[in-house]
């Protein structure tokens, strides 16, 4: 060990004198030497860059903009979102996550910040994770930027521009006293932009924090009381929490060579001893690259630095502290989302109505009393809707219709918690979300040796969609994943006898029908009176409207059926609200299920991209289907779905329907799961 000492001994010593010939004896740096000197090690997983530093930089200047003050002794808060975790299994997380590309619709969690060089980093990061879990938990319906001026000025238990203490101050003071709305400086965006200008010269004064003064904002966004904490240092939880409520802020330590840095996975050099100081971010994801696991983390130090403003970091070893000091926002307080939505619309509440009255009084000439639909009058009223981009028919209904027998075919139960469902194996797009998938794509195209995707289901009178949807998609992605070797359908009537946590004709779960495949797997089994595999469906066609719901088939079946087919276990996955993920994995793996509300309007629709009016008030129920690509027409992105009405309903049995504005719910509710390589 002794000559392994002085060989180290000699690095060290050969470090810092290429080293100290950047530093100056004022305490500056020569910006090109360091550069070139951090560049030049061999086996850094990151690279150097000048970050608009000028040719010389002092070491006070490059400590203005940092503004945490780490406490000497760190507590985890209980109180967290994530606390009571266990050590649970990370393989239910994908290896790489990305919260810009999971809601696209949120354009905070892209946004960069410029604090200058005010210490701020601990109110800018909390005010922008907090706008970014604003937007995610109001499904886009709040989607600013929260003040962190105001935060800035106002949070007393903090020092300003000199830092704060502890992150979690700053989320208390957004539970206590709320936070108006605020962009970025000169964008009058918001009640209260931030007010400090970007910093034009390294050589400039420290800021002088902003007065609180009084806050007018008519629009305060709080947090929920007992949601503010800490995650536990625990790298899986961290992940956990992020993926389950959106970003999250840290404090680490930043040394010399993080001010350089311009690209790559971060981590300190064991030679760079000269701390400056603590730094506050917003975290924004995970990822694996080489093998390396590093944090997607935005800084506020604008877009010229680092990769575009954002920066990676080495995950799972606490470089710089960056995970002891994990500090967990909160949950967003949906009172206050739904008060400031109300402040907001109520004067175009009280302009709505008048027309909502004038709309509805039209609405009404269609229908008869006791619930009975006048179908003629109701197929002309929405073919007169200016702007609409479908068209609607009768659809065999006849001159008049119950509303109860509109209901008898829809069978979709949602589960009570959506956010139950685990999300795994989610494809994730590019870090920088360039679309990579095509403009327009159809299954039955992609897999035309595939005759099952193009086979369109008569499920009749019973609410038996979601074993007809499951089925199906099970039939085609066993042809997809086999090359074309299995070419046949699966049994939906074994799945809608036997699936004992569904309720049969009474409607079920597609998760659950998903799971019964992967634990019983599913016998093979064409249309009613097909002969087909070991088990037709055995529900006639419906003859007449005012035919009554038929009787379910019971679960043994008439013959034994020697072959059966199952889904891989672990492969279940719900998508929701993804559209890039959604279309990832049908052009993958193939068409997927989904479940939706459906509204009168629906059941009239004959052609076009469908969207609900938003006077159709009239909710039917929930119906699951099979998706099977997706398009673009004159410039609105749809869905392209297989219904199982029958080819002489819509689109000669499929529908289209508005792409990437969750209609009907129809982003929210799709599942899917891949065949067992076994069954293959």
């Amino acid at each position: 060990m002794e000559n392994l000492y002085i060989k180290l001994f000699v690095l060290l010593i050969s470090v810092d004198i290429l080293l100290c010939e950047a530093y100056q004896a004022d305490e500056s740096f020569n910006v090109a030497k360091v550069v070139k000197f951090y560049n030049n090690i061999p086996g850094l997983s990151w690279k150097a860059g000048r970050n608009g530093f000028g040719k010389i930089v002092r070491l006070s200047q490059l400590k203005k903009n940092l503004g945490w003050i780490p406490k000497q002794k760190k507590t985890i808060y209980k109180a967290s979102p994530a606390s009571g975790e266990g050590e649970a299994d990370a393989n239910d997380l994908p290896k790489s996550f990305d919260c810009r590309v999971a809601y696209p619709h949120c354009t905070t969690i892209r946004s960069i910040k410029d604090q200058s060089n005010c210490g701020s980093c601990w109110a800018v990061s909390v005010a922008s994770a907090f706008s970014d879990r604003l937007c995610i938990h109001s499904n886009g319906k709040v989607n600013a930027n929260m003040s962190a001026d105001q935060l800035l000025a106002c949070d007393k238990k903090s020092d300003g521009c000199n830092g704060a203490e502890d992150l979690k101050t700053a989320w208390q003071y957004i539970a206590d006293e709320g936070l108006g709305t605020g962009g970025d400086y000169g964008s009058n965006e918001g009640c209260r932009p931030y007010s400090i200008p970007p910093n034009r010269s390294f050589f400039a004064p420290s800021p002088k924090t902003p007065e609180c003064g009084t806050n007018n904002c008519p629009e305060t966004y709080k947090v929920r009381t007992g949601t503010v904490g800490s995650v536990q240092s625990m790298e899986y939880l961290i992940r956990k929490e992020i993926y389950k409520n959106g970003p999250i802020t840290t404090g680490f330590y930043v040394y010399l060579s993080f001010k350089f840095y311009n690209s790559g996975i971060y981590s300190r050099p064991f030679f760079d001893f000269i701390p400056l100081g603590g730094h506050a971010v917003r975290v924004i994801g995970w990822g694996e690259e080489d093998g390396i696991k590093y944090w997607l983390v935005a800084n506020s130090w604008g877009k010229k630095w680092g990769e575009e403003g954002t920066f990676r970091i080495r995950r799972g070893t606490d470089e710089c502290g960056f995970e002891s000091s994990m500090a967990v926002a909160a949950l967003p307080d949906t009172t206050s989302i739904y008060k400031c939505t109300g402040i907001k619309m109520v004067k175009l509440y009280s302009t709505l109505f008048t027309l909502l009255v004038t709309v509805n009084i039209l609405i009404c000439t269609a229908f008869l009393h006791d619930g009975i639909v006048n179908v003629a009058k109701a197929v002309h009223f929405f073919n007169k809707i200016p702007g609409l981009l479908w068209k609607a028919e009768t659809n065999k209904l006849g001159e008049f219709v119950k509303l109860s027998h509109l209901r008898r075919d829809l069978g979709w139960i949602p589960r009570r918690r959506l956010t139950n469902f685990i999300k795994s194996k989610l494809h994730e797009g590019p870090d920088n979300y360039e679309d990579d998938l095509p403009k327009n794509y159809d299954c039955r195209e992609g897999y035309p040796h595939c005759t099952t995707i193009r086979s369109i289901k008569q499920q009749s009178n019973c609410g038996s969609c979601w074993a007809v949807s499951v089925a199906s998609a099970f039939s085609d992605r066993l042809c997809i994943h086999s090359n074309g070797k299995i070419n046949v359908n699966m049994s939906a009537d074994e799945l809608l006898a036997c699936d004992k946590k569904s309720h049969a004709c009474g409607g079920g779960n597609l998760h659950t029908a998903w799971q019964y495949i992967a634990d019983e797997g599913l016998v093979t089994g064409g249309d009613y009176g097909s002969n087909e595999g070991c088990r037709p469906y055995s529900i006639p066609p419906q003859k007449s409207k005012f035919d009554g719901p038929p009787k379910p088939p019971q679960c043994e079946a008439k013959k034994k059926c020697t072959e059966k087919y199952k889904v891989q276990n672990g492969s279940i996955i719900f998508l929701h609200n993804t559209e890039y993920q959604i279309r990832k994995e049908i052009y993958e793996n193939g068409p997927i299920t989904a479940g939706y509300r459906v509204y009168l309007s629906f059941r009239l629709y004959k052609s076009g991209i469908y969207s609900k009016p938003w006077f159709d008030i009239m909710h039917l129920g929930g119906h699951a289907v099979r998706v099977i690509g997706w398009g673009e027409e004159n410039g609105t992105k749809y869905w392209l779905v297989a219904n199982s009405w029958g080819k002489e309903w819509g689109e000669e049995g499929t529908f289209r329907i508005l792409r990437g504005t969750d209609e009907c719910q129809f982003e929210s509710n799709m599942v899917a799961g891949l065949p067992d390589s076994e069954s293959l």
